[in-house]
């Protein structure tokens, strides 16, 4: 057995990672709104100081570009794991993933429509963009039951003070508890950042290439025989309703989808600018007390990307296409694909103002070209949106004030409009943070349902739909030296767009609404032992066709700390539950969950124990999941919970790993 995973960004985008303020770091707001100094770190960082083999790692992300530090924490294994607490993988890690938590699609204009392997995949706007004070190298390595691997290499360093590169590498290669199962999936990524040394241009390049491999099973033919034990004891030979009957090794060594989803992207986006006037001195922008002094931004962005979306069978089984899918006379080999070429140039022009915290104002216009081809036909369309933001700070300085607007004025997206913005108050002296925000959001719905989509000619019969509204409301309460929160938010939706089923969709026209509750905290029991608290809570309300449960948790009671000066310790036990509910179901030819009305899930609690601790630069974990399988008679670990109705989660499950720093 042999595994391998190397998280360092996974962990960097996870919320509640170690953070730094702008004011803490030399040159912060490197490429934050404000612009800034040469590089996070000067020259004079660099002599002897007896810290030589100690290394200060720091990023930023297109999306936030506020400098945080990695988090080296080794309480939580699920900030170094991809998948949420508050989602479920299809029976097997690698597999579809369908959140338990409701978030609609928050953005206008084009979208492909296949997110069940998101969190395998990149998301270019939470791409860490580092700043290192040396050279550093990460490796993580897992292994896990029936040869789970998971491998993951980093590397970044600066050229120089002002230029930094880094490359990541990942790896997700395991056979599967259950048949025709197997994922294989990997990513490349390249980024640069770059700033000259006075200040005047800065650049910024994401290269990044997605393979996704995952075999889909569709599910077990009888779910009865989960109980026939010991006949099926090993649950690799029960039958399942996609991938053929035909005996089948668990070889981690092979790569081949034989029946299954296998996706592929490669993304590049490039961002110049070009700044004139005044630019700050310093990272805090008060190197003059003239408010008006500023300077202007001249930014260009480039988005070019490939997307191939392929569902292939070459052991069709033409009874379950005839029973999920009414097809028949299914050939040999059968073949669903959606391949996508996208092209982006946005022109921003921004105003900065020196003296005052976080003040800015930007105009934008963008072009849009988008090509399809489904390998059956070729369709070409495009579209002009223009945007505008702007930050601004109250008066009595308490209160930071940020809106954004994007409309597509002409194109194939006409019409699609976005209206954001926010309200946020930091008390430095309670260290505590408050924020209100506001989002309205009119797009067409995702291109997978519309009737040129290979997939969606799966359906047969065709309705034009209308734009997708959206309405969110959320207050925001963070404390974070007690690791509290507390979130509440409200979702309207009109024109609802949804899968009903293995190979139909819907449009609801009904007004709906989804209530939800976030709390979390971190509580001392006593001494060295502590509890940790995170709650979700979700109502809807009118004819709503989504699949949440009504009360989500997850709890860990944990005996940690730091014991013999390098040692950090923390081990306990896990346990996840939600009440029973209507889950989503599944269509593997589509890649799509779908909204069910009929079969209710009542899983036990999932449990798990842990032990992880970090000595230096390595930490170690060793993770045992699903203790809650275990059953008297016949005794073993076989009482499965399910993620679907027919797709059910493996018996007891350990992983463990190594995570490993290196500063060259």
């Amino acid at each position: 057995m042999l595994l391998v995973l190397l998280s360092v960004c996974a962990v960097a985008q996870r919320p509640g990672q170690s953070r730094r303020s702008n004011q803490s770091i030399p040159g912060s707001s490197v490429f934050n709104q404000g612009g800034g100094s040469a590089g996070p770190f000067k020259d004079s960082l660099l002599h002897r100081t007896g810290f030589e083999d100690s290394v200060t790692v720091i990023y930023q992300t297109i999306k936030n570009p506020e400098w945080r530090t990695l988090d080296t924490t080794v309480n939580d294994f699920l900030k170094r794991w991809p998948v949420p607490w508050q989602s479920l993988s299809t029976g097997n890690h690698g597999s579809a993933v369908v959140s338990q938590f409701f978030q609609p699609n928050m953005r206008a204009g084009w979208d492909h429509g296949f997110h069940a392997f998101d969190p395998f995949m990149t998301n270019l706007e939470l791409v860490p963009l580092y700043s290192a004070t040396r050279p550093f190298t990460q490796l993580n390595y897992i292994l896990g039951s029936k040869t789970e691997q998971n491998i993951q290499a980093l590397h970044t360093q600066n050229i120089r003070t002002n230029w930094n590169f880094s490359f990541r590498y990942n790896m997700i290669n395991v056979p599967g508890v259950f048949k025709n199962q197997k994922n294989s999936h990997s990513t490349f990524l390249f980024t640069n950042r770059y700033l000259s040394k006075k200040n005047k241009y800065g650049l910024n390049l994401i290269l990044a290439a997605d393979k996704i491999g995952a075999s889909e099973n569709g599910g077990l033919k009888d779910l009865s025989l989960l109980n026939e034990v010991p006949s099926f004891s090993d649950r690799f030979n029960i039958p399942t309703n996609f991938g053929g009957a035909e005996f089948q090794q668990q070889n981690f060594l092979s790569s081949n989808i034989i029946t299954g989803n296998r996706y592929r992207t490669s993304q590049l986006f490039l961002q110049q600018f070009i700044n004139t006037g005044v630019v700050n001195k310093d990272q805090n922008h008060t190197s003059t007390t003239d408010p008006q002094k500023g300077y202007f931004r001249f930014e260009h962005q480039l988005n070019a990307s490939r997307f191939q979306f392929l569902f292939e069978d070459a052991r069709v089984d033409g009874e379950s296409y005839q029973q999920f899918y009414d097809l028949t006379q299914v050939p040999d080999t059968f073949r669903l694909q959606d391949k996508w070429t996208t092209i982006k140039n946005t022109f921003n022009i921004s105003r900065f103002f020196l003296g005052q915290q976080n003040k800015f104002l930007r105009a934008g216009i963008a072009h849009e070209y988008f090509q399809l081809d489904t390998g059956i036909t070729r369709f070409t369309f495009s579209g002009l949106l223009i945007s505008g933001a702007g930050q601004f700070q109250t008066k009595n300085k308490k209160w930071d004030i940020h809106v954004d607007a994007l409309l597509y004025a002409a194109g194939y997206f006409a019409g699609n409009y976005e209206l954001k913005g926010f309200l946020k108050k930091n008390n430095l002296k309670n260290e505590t943070f408050i924020r209100l925000d506001f989002e309205q959001v009119n797009r067409t719905p995702s291109f997978v349902f519309d009737r040129r989509s290979a997939f969606r000619r799966l359906a047969g019969a065709y309705n034009e739909l209308r734009n997708e509204n959206t309405t969110s409301l959320s207050f925001r309460f963070e404390k974070p030296a007690n690791q509290l929160y507390l979130e509440l938010r409200s979702v309207s939706m009109l024109n609802y767009a949804y899968f009903d089923g293995f190979k139909s969709a819907k449009q609801t026209t009904d007004l709906f609404n989804v209530f939800q509750l976030q709390a979390g905290r971190k509580f001392r029991l006593a001494g060295k032992w502590f509890l940790y608290s995170d709650l979700i809570m979700q109502q809807t309300a009118g004819n709503a066709p989504v699949n949440v449960p009504l009360f989500l948790t997850r709890n860990r009671i944990a005996f940690e700390g730091r014991f013999f000066k390098n040692l950090k310790l923390s081990t306990g036990i896990e346990l996840r539950y939600n009440t029973p509910f209507k889950t989503s179901g599944y269509s593997p030819l589509a890649g799509q969950f779908f909204y069910q009305n009929d079969t209710i899930i009542r899983n036990r609690p999932d449990i798990a124990v842990y032990v992880s601790a970090g000595i230096k630069r390595m930490d170690l974990f060793l993770r045992v999941e699903n203790l809650n399988t275990f059953q008297l008679s016949p005794s073993g670990f076989f009482r499965n919970n399910f993620a679907t109705p027919l797709q059910p989660l493996p018996g007891l499950y350990a992983r463990f790993g190594i995570f490993w720093r290196f500063v060259n």
